[in-house]
């Protein structure tokens, strides 16, 4: 089994254990009833879908036929590898400090478009068209769809 492989099961598993504790930790807020719902309900379903989305990706990476190793480029170079980590953590504390002070539209904007820099091979074009076509689903979806208190532009 080649290291990439390995590398895809432990984030497959990552994703199941993650999955797991926090459908565990959802049962302490309760989960009401299907015509009213309480307040775990929705990171239960989330966990869920979370656990459903590591097992998927182990079992194709299981069923995927082993690459060539030039075929599948290993990350060696740690400096990319820095970035990019570097990047997602910055896009979190984005979406904290301007969810705060901006709303949810720069929030979500910004942080799709620094996460979506973390892989070298977007272009900055691709990387807004990103975080515009994601936006805008966020906004239809938590804003219009679920009624989220969370204002759209708050400035201060």
């Amino acid at each position: 089994m080649s290291t990439a492989h390995t590398a895809d099961h432990r984030g497959a598993l990552f994703l199941v254990v993650v999955g797991l504790v926090a459908a565990a930790l959802s049962f302490r807020y309760g989960l009401g009833r299907m015509d009213d719902v309480g307040p775990g309900f929705f990171p239960l379903v989330l966990s869920v879908i979370l656990v459903l989305l590591g097992v998927g990706l182990f079992l194709a990476e299981r069923r995927a036929p082993q690459a060539a190793p030039e075929a599948r480029p290993a990350v060696t170079d740690r400096a990319s590898s820095w970035r990019a980590k570097l990047l997602i953590l910055a896009a979190v504390v984005v979406f904290i400090v301007v969810g705060q002070y901006g709303g949810l539209v720069p929030a979500t904007f910004l942080t799709l478009a620094i996460a979506a820099r973390a892989d070298r091979r977007n272009t900055l074009r691709q990387s807004l068209l990103l975080a515009a076509v994601v936006t805008a689903l966020a906004v239809a979806v938590f804003h219009y769809g679920l009624g989220l208190q969370f204002g759209l532009f708050v400035w201060g």
